[in-house]
């Protein structure tokens, strides 16, 4: 059997760049979810989460050995996104890609408001 994004031989690696106290955001699903097809043998999808104002990667992670058995095949799955660093108000983007080719991604926008919110809301402050 092959494993699939969902079976323990699927490794998800994520790593955060270690930054100054700054503020972290939680996205209201903190999942991000998959759908793909039209590929065969096996991939790996790097994970992004950029700082446009400067193009800094603030986390990068893989998701490493999903298996495709034909090219009609649908491969779902889903993983955990931990809270982003948002160390000022700005544009940022969550990219998932494969080969160094953007498959999605999602623009995640911070306000000073959202900031002092999260603040306010933060336990560990």
């Amino acid at each position: 059997e092959q494993p699939t994004p969902s079976s323990p031989e699927v490794a998800t690696r994520i790593e955060q760049k270690s930054l100054s106290p700054g503020s972290f955001l939680q996205l209201g699903n903190p999942y991000l979810y998959f759908a793909l097809t039209d590929y065969q043998g096996q991939i790996d999808l790097e994970l992004r989460y950029i700082d446009l104002s400067d193009n800094s990667s603030l986390i990068t992670g893989k998701l490493e050995g999903i298996v495709f058995k034909n090219p009609l095949e649908l491969v779902q799955g889903s993983i955990t996104i931990p809270k982003l660093p948002a160390p000022h108000a700005g544009e940022y983007s969550l990219d998932v890609l494969f080969d160094g080719e953007v498959l999605g991604a999602i623009r995640v926008s911070v306000t000073d408001h959202d900031l002092s919110q999260e603040a306010t809301h933060d336990p560990g402050s």
